[in-house]
């Protein structure tokens, strides 16, 4: 295998295994995870593993701090 082959074959795999942790995050959220609501946020506002929504960051970040994270109060009085 090329060098460019490994290099297409190491992003292509790294973007599926973003989008399986994505799918793990979203699941924690669902069932009332601060955790996986914040790594939900964090994905959505640097668009690893989904299309890069920053309003859709925002709603998890404030679920998040609205269960108690740390994480996300501190990037949503950085957000404004």
């Amino acid at each position: 295998m090329g060098r460019v082959a490994q290099i297409d074959y190491f992003i292509s795999t790294l973007e599926e295994l973003n989008e399986r942790a994505f799918a793990i995050y979203e699941k924690l959220a669902e069932a009332g995870n601060a955790d996986g609501m914040y790594n939900c946020g964090v994905m959505f506002d640097s668009g690893v593993g989904v299309e890069k929504d920053l309003e859709k960051a925002r709603e998890y970040f404030e679920m998040a701090a609205s269960m108690g994270s740390e994480q996300a109060a501190n990037v949503l009085e950085k957000l404004g």
